[in-house]
């Protein structure tokens, strides 16, 4: 069957990346707005378990041209929603229409109701999806439920969190390597630190919680077991800490914490009250590893208390990052360009993303200086039990 992974806007490549040698899945194309694949039903759960900056999964029921309202109620008549729709289930639909003769997505919503003769409901157990496009209608099926940000564990985000999508996508944009240390010094609710610590154990990112299609009366029983017990399997044990999460706020440390112990990799991560101005003891965990990875997303915005103040939180930002991780590689979010600048980076590669709505900029370097290190320090290390 066809499937289309919705992508972040920018990242449909990396998700393409994700799905590469997934069982069950093939013929991938990169598309606008995310990927286009083959899929069996296996593999279709494979990617809700697995994807770590996927949107959702849809499943293309059917595609036609229509011109008219009749033309969409007759082809619409054609399409067996009986192997994707529970008994009893509700349906809801989702309508789009752009540079087409049926713009007007009510009617559009009509037609597609009179054709598969269905009365779709608000908040429904199953969503479809009609994306009209210069006369060609593609109708699909949600198999992935709430989106796959949602990782299946409750966490208290604290303000404007940051999604987990964007978190593992960051990471990916930042050549994240597990086997070197990871430290996020404005942590929050923990969020990188825990994707990182998925990668690092290889813990799927949905397995704590269901998809949509394991509710599929054509989905086989044995399929869902398959993938349920490949994805606990796939878990690796840290030989290890190396990653570290750092707050000036002792709730945002605590939150950051349950966090990590609902998502199961609190044994990866070691979080700590700790101010941007204070430095790293002589005696710190990350004084004895090599050069690493750190990413933040500083508060702006609603986040600060003083939002005039971001320029100076930018600057003792950097200060902090050049004392404590000389040599070591960033990748900070900031909202406005001159706020790039103010971290002084080297060989700095900046990339516009999309954080809550709004555009912010990527900024990926090296931070300049170098520590001083017995060479064997610096090498990369075998960081978990195999």
């Amino acid at each position: 069957m066809r499937v289309f992974v919705v992508a972040p806007p920018g990242l449909e490549s990396l998700v393409a990346d994700e799905m590469e040698g997934l069982d069950g899945v093939s013929r991938l194309r990169i598309e606008s707005g995310g990927v286009g694949a083959d899929a069996t039903l296996e593999g279709v759960l494979r990617i809700n378990v697995w994807s770590r900056i996927g949107t959702r999964v849809l499943i293309r029921l059917a595609s036609f041209a229509a011109h008219t309202k009749e033309q969409l109620t007759q082809q619409s008549s054609r399409v067996d929603l009986d192997p994707f729709v529970p008994a009893g289930a509700t349906i809801g639909l989702s309508a789009s229409a752009r540079s087409s003769r049926l713009y007007h997505t009510g009617a559009i919503a009509e037609c597609v109701s009179r054709g598969l003769g269905v009365t779709f409901q608000p908040n429904a157990d199953v969503t479809l999806y009609c994306r009209v496009d210069d006369d060609n209608v593609t109708l699909s099926i949600d198999a992935t439920g709430d989106r796959l940000h949602q990782r299946g564990v409750r966490v208290d985000g604290g303000k404007a969190p940051i999604r987990e999508t964007l978190a593992a996508a960051i990471l990916r944009l930042a050549r994240y390597d597990p086997s070197r240390p990871l430290v996020d010094p404005m942590c929050g609710s923990g969020t990188f630190c825990v994707e990182g610590a998925r990668v690092l154990l290889r813990s799927a990112p949905g397995k704590d919680r269901q998809f949509a299609c394991e509710a599929f009366p054509c989905m086989p029983r044995l399929a869902i077991e398959a993938v349920r017990k490949q994805s606990s399997a796939s878990r690796r044990t840290p030989l290890e800490v190396n990653i570290f999460g750092f707050d000036r706020d002792a709730s945002a440390v605590a939150r950051a914490t349950t966090h990590a112990e609902q998502a199961g990799v609190d044994d990866a991560i070691r979080f700590q009250v700790r101010a941007l101005d204070v430095p790293l003891e002589g005696d710190h965990p990350l004084r004895s590893l090599p050069p690493g990875l750190v990413v933040a997303n500083p508060p702006y915005g609603v986040r600060l208390s003083h939002p005039a103040a971001v320029g100076g939180l930018y600057d003792a930002l950097c200060t902090a990052l050049r004392k404590d991780f000389p040599g070591w590689r960033a990748a900070i979010l900031a909202p406005r360009p001159d706020l790039v600048a103010r971290l002084r980076l080297a060989h700095l590669h900046a990339t516009t993303l999309r954080n809550g709505g709004l555009r912010v900029r990527l900024a990926i370097g090296e931070i300049p200086g170098h520590r001083t290190r017995p060479s064997d320090v610096d090498a990369p290390r075998d960081c978990i039990r195999r």
